[in-house]
């Protein structure tokens, strides 16, 4: 899918209100039941009512959000059977939405919201991700929320994302890292 832009949509906020307005027709009425930003993209529940009897329909929706300058914000629509590539779902907002569309999309927002809860301070041993050769390394510093500093057992010194931590950690060097 494109993007939707509008100059009547000013501002971020007017966009938002828009997206989430509860809408009605002779078939169906769309109600968002949460929201919530985390930075330019919009979290939703929806749930479709419908007049014909059929079981109401939840979906999580994730909306890309952009100030298109003179074309007024605008918004890239996706949701989770898409496997949007963000993972900045709150975790309740999984439960509000109990059919699951794409298992291994929910499992990395679980995964990414264990990694933001884990406390790493300079000094620990931490395991690394599949994707890498080294397994283990030692915080040096925290260059920012999401970056880390950090030196593999030979003093190798390099930065990380946050993501790319396993999960793991070590009170000694592994025999093998």
């Amino acid at each position: 899918m494109g993007w939707y832009f509008d100059p009547n949509w000013e501002t971020r906020k007017e966009l938002v209100e828009d997206l989430t307005k509860t809408e009605a027709n002779e078939n169906r009425t769309r109600t968002c039941l949460a929201h919530c930003l985390r930075g330019n993209v919009l979290w939703s529940v929806v749930e479709y009512t419908f007049t014909d009897g059929t079981p109401p329909r939840r979906y999580l929706g994730c909306d890309l959000l952009q100030n298109g300058g003179s074309s007024g914000w605008g918004y890239k629509p996706m949701d989770e059977a898409a496997g949007p590539c963000y993972y900045s779902c709150p975790l309740k907002y999984l439960n509000l939405v109990p059919d699951i569309a794409n298992p291994a999309w929910r499992d990395a927002v679980i995964r990414q919201a264990r990694l933001q809860r884990l406390q790493v301070e300079v000094g620990d041993l931490v395991g690394l991700d599949d994707r890498f050769v080294i397994k283990v390394v030692q915080i040096t510093r925290k260059l920012s929320k999401s970056t880390l500093a950090a030196k593999d057992r030979d003093g190798k010194e390099f930065s990380i994302k946050r993501h790319y931590l396993s999960g793991e950690t070590f009170t000694t060097w592994p025999t093998t890292t």
